[in-house]
């Protein structure tokens, strides 16, 4: 699993005081950062890192569903997910062409979901065979999975 971090700092300089622009860091540059800060204090008064965020797949039914009524549900989800402080990959926004097949569509989120550290399976994602199959991936990968 891929580690991620959010880091910023609360500098003074100049008697002027703001908070640094977040940085998302993997362990190693959080490593780096804090033992510069230790060493040099660069005007940093507090250095805030927020615990690991994780890059979650959204899975859940499309097929068979309105697609309007649907996007929306995932739109919501992906609100959920930012909301836990988390990077969201929506199925919808890897490809955005309404034409391809089910197995294209399918190939696109696969690859996309080996690049993830959770899954995020929607309430009905019993009922569509695409989300049981990222499920299962999700499972042999050793991805977390949350459930809505």
């Amino acid at each position: 699993m891929k580690e991620r971090f959010i880091i910023t700092g609360y500098i003074i300089n100049n008697n002027t005081e703001q908070i640094t622009p977040p940085i998302v860091a993997n362990k190693d540059e959080v490593e780096v950062v804090r033992k510069e800060y230790e060493s040099t204090k660069k005007g940093f008064q507090g250095l805030i890192i927020k615990e690991q965020i994780l890059k979650v797949y959204i899975s859940g039914k499309i097929s068979g569903l309105p697609l309007h009524e649907t996007k929306k549900k995932f739109l919501k989800a992906k609100e959920e997910v930012i909301f836990d402080g988390n990077i969201p990959v929506n199925p919808f926004e890897i490809i955005t062409d309404d034409n391809l097949s089910w197995k294209d569509y399918m190939i696109a989120d696969i690859r996309e979901l080996f690049n993830c550290d959770a899954i995020y399976m929607l309430k009905d994602w019993r009922y569509s065979k695409g989300a049981r199959i990222e499920k299962s991936i999700a499972k042999e990968l050793g991805l977390k999975i949350f459930y809505q």
